[in-house]
């Protein structure tokens, strides 16, 4: 592939992928905080919320390191000037910054409590089985694992589903925000800078 067409390419995906991945996350966050409101049991929301969580390993890594590796190419490799080379840069670290706040922040935290609370609701008869520590040795985090630490894990036992379902939805309402801001600093390079 010649290098305009791949520099068009990488311009189009490192628009596309963090405003897409933003979309997907802001219609999961407005999903879940309805579900919350309207599920008939918690139990249920238990289900819901898990099977939409498990999920994100199929479609989040894809988005975000297509998003990476776009604006790495256009910050290394594409003809521009330094300010477009930064602007790409910094929608590369913003893309990429969904990943570590998604293992450092949301796992011992929300993500934890929530599947805490989730087998604490859900039993092997339910097809529930998560297994204890959250970290894969393999894949690092692991949504089939309980990844709580001790205060996500208490306050899960101190709090309904609904509850950890609507503060899991509004946190991760800040994950969508990054890709937006991704996709137009990218677009922003894209056209000049």
């Amino acid at each position: 592939m010649a290098l305009p067409t791949l520099t068009a390419v990488a311009q189009w995906a490192s628009i596309a992928m963090p405003t897409l991945y933003a979309g997907i996350t802001f219609q999961y966050s407005l999903t879940m905080h309805h579900l919350a409101r309207t599920s008939p049991t918690p139990k249920l929301l238990a289900r819901q919320w898990l099977a939409l969580y498990q999920q994100g390993p199929r479609w989040v890594p894809p988005l975000i390191n297509t998003a990476v590796l776009s604006n790495l190419f256009l910050a290394f490799y594409a003809v521009q000037t330094a300010s477009q080379k930064y602007l790409h840069l910094l929608a590369a670290a913003l893309s990429f910054s969904i990943l570590p706040m998604t293992f450092v922040y949301f796992e011992p935290g929300i993500n934890g409590a929530c599947k805490w609370k989730a087998g604490l609701l859900l039993s092997r008869e339910d097809g529930f089985e998560m297994a204890e520590g959250g970290m894969n040795n393999r894949i690092g985090v692991s949504v089939g694992r309980h990844s709580a630490n001790e205060g996500a894990r208490r306050w899960a036992e101190g709090v309904e589903m609904e509850a950890l379902v609507v503060a899991w939805a509004g946190r991760n309402h800040g994950r969508w925000v990054l890709g937006v801001v991704a996709g137009v600093v990218s677009f922003w390079a894209s056209r000049g800078g």
